[in-house]
């Protein structure tokens, strides 16, 4: 299944939280990130993040071609902007910014494969992972851009615990990230991995 969208910014009921609900769905912007943007206004109040998967979704799941902003998420939450739970999803041609949660303010993928390629990660921000919080996950970063994330505790751009040996990081540029405790720019964490929290 396949939709596309057109450009404009998409705001309230409908246009966040957005669960594929174990569908292969490829859902892809017309005329790219910069004039297709899901603003999904969240808060402390009214939490909302853009995109659930975490029903099992397989490979051939994809996010193209939008800015995602204004996720926001609470503590005890992963993924401001998209959460992956067993699911497979690739994401490209994407800008995510100003997005807030307790692991990845912009992506957290868990016990799945994610890929992310031609995409924009900055000013998010978490108390792990300020960009990107990864368990147990096939990783492949292409021809990315992690920038001007923050954590409050470790991995300021990235914190990857648990993640496949098969995990790829390509032409990628990770910078100007900060954390309160360990790894500005990444943390690899090989331990025993925590209960996956998704929110």
């Amino acid at each position: 299944t396949n939709g596309s969208v057109a450009p404009g910014t998409y705001t309230g009921n409908g246009n966040r939280d957005i669960d594929f609900r174990g569908k292969t769905l490829s859902v892809l912007s017309e005329q790219g990130p910069f004039l297709t943007i899901l603003d999904c206004g969240g808060s402390a109040l009214e939490p909302h993040r853009a995109f659930l998967l975490r029903s099992g979704e397989p490979v051939g799941t994809l996010i193209d071609g939008f800015s995602i902003m204004n996720g926001y998420v609470n503590s005890a939450s992963g993924g401001g902007a998209i959460v992956c739970e067993n699911a497979s999803v690739t994401v490209r041609h994407c800008v995510l910014s100003g997005n807030a949660a307790g692991q990845g303010g912009a992506i957290s993928c868990f016990n799945g494969s994610l890929s992310i390629s031609d995409t924009l990660v900055s000013g998010n921000a978490a108390a792990i992972g300020g960009a990107l919080y990864l368990e147990s996950v096939q990783l492949t970063l292409k021809n990315a851009t992690i920038a001007g994330n923050s954590a409050t505790a470790n991995g300021g751009g990235i914190y990857a615990r648990s993640c496949r040996p098969s995990c790829q990081v390509l032409n990628t540029t990770i910078t100007g990230n900060s954390a309160g405790s360990a790894g500005g720019g990444v943390v690899v964490d090989a331990g025993a991995p925590p209960a996956a929290v998704a929110g």
